[in-house]
């Protein structure tokens, strides 16, 4: 038999993920190569717009095809982004598994606060 605990956690804090990423252990890790996944996926993206926009008004194109063309270089760019950013971090636990522990570190985190005020 299996016991389910339903909780309304308060949320985390910038300094609260910080310490998770210190004291959770591959999962804490994970998420720090997560976020410098998605940093570059979103740097690349940027920069496909940047050149995309660039590359279109180079072209003395109208408005109109600028804007229509651009979400087609920020998608590309974010696509190859995520392949740089996995190739150059690859993950060392998968990122639904980091997200429960995360939790779990949380809840046990909050724990030790209310037994300590109670």
């Amino acid at each position: 038999m299996t016991k389910t605990l339903v909780a309304q956690l308060p949320p985390m804090s910038r300094a609260d993920l910080q310490q998770f990423e210190r004291e959770g252990g591959v999962w804490g890790k994970q998420r720090e190569i997560r976020r410098k996944q998605l940093t570059v996926s979103g740097v690349v993206a940027l920069a496909a717009t940047g050149f995309g926009f660039t590359y279109m008004k180079s072209r003395r194109n109208t408005w109109l095809v600028i804007g229509m063309t651009l979400p087609l270089f920020t998608g590309f760019g974010a696509v190859a982004g995520q392949a740089i950013g996995v190739t150059s971090y690859p993950s060392v636990v998968s990122n639904q598994e980091t997200t429960m522990m995360r939790r779990v570190w949380w809840a046990q985190q909050c724990s030790k606060s209310w037994s300590k005020s109670s």
